[in-house]
């Protein structure tokens, strides 16, 4: 934490008097065995407190990259961290022709669930779903909530064929408490950048979902 980090002033006045100590050691020439010992405790006092403010530093950075690049509700990568985990992909794509899936994941009726019950429940729903899908996935892939109710999952080195058995243990997962809506792009068929993949997953995600409304449109209108 915070209060555990040496100030860089103390750190840098601790150096400076076993500095001076080093030279008074010098200037004396026959220095006292109790004046050896304070020397050699100041000297290692100083080592301590510059390796623990570097060890903290390291380790407050981490945590600021960590923090920029995640959602901070589902704990999910953010639009920064998917774009950093797609650059990666779509670099092997590029030099190597591995292949890329895209998929997109949209909640259906997602503001009328928060109206109806409250943001507080909204927020475990999407925490739920983050949970649903990072359990889903592969280690490999990378899970990120764009915003709102839309979430995007990141196949690396998985061509179309490939991702049909994430998407099943992906639809199965969410099936239970989330209605939505998915879309599926593969990279290099439908695009060899994000950017493409993702206008043609979400155009995917949103004729199926066009689809699926039209057919409740038509079912209503028979009962009726």
């Amino acid at each position: 934490s915070t209060a555990l980090a040496y100030s860089l002033r103390l750190v840098v006045a601790a150096a400076v008097l076993a500095e001076l100590a080093f030279l008074a050691l010098i200037l004396v020439g026959a220095p006292t065995l109790g004046y050896v010992v304070a020397f050699c405790a100041a000297l290692a006092g100083t080592s301590i407190m510059a390796v623990w403010q570097a060890s903290y530093h390291d380790a407050w950075r981490f945590e600021l990259d960590r923090r920029s690049s995640t959602d901070p509700l589902t704990d999910l990568l953010n639009r920064r961290g998917f774009a950093m985990a797609s650059d990666a992909a779509f670099s092997g794509l590029a030099r190597q022709g591995r292949p890329v899936t895209l998929l997109v994941i949209d909640l259906d009726l997602f503001k009328a669930f928060n109206d109806a019950h409250g943001h507080q429940a909204g927020d475990a729903l999407l925490q739920w779903v983050a949970a649903q899908l990072g359990s889903s996935v592969r280690p490999t892939d990378a899970v990120a909530r764009l915003g709102g109710d839309e979430f995007a999952v990141l196949l690396p080195d998985t061509g179309r064929p490939e991702s049909e058995p994430v998407i099943r243990r992906v639809e199965a997962a969410l099936s239970d408490r989330a209605s939505h809506c998915l879309g599926r792009a593969s990279a290099p068929e439908q695009g060899t950048t994000f950017d493409e993949l993702y206008r043609a997953a979400d155009s995917h995600m949103y004729q199926r979902k066009l689809q699926r409304m039209t057919a409740l449109q038509d079912v209503a209108a028979a009962q009726s």
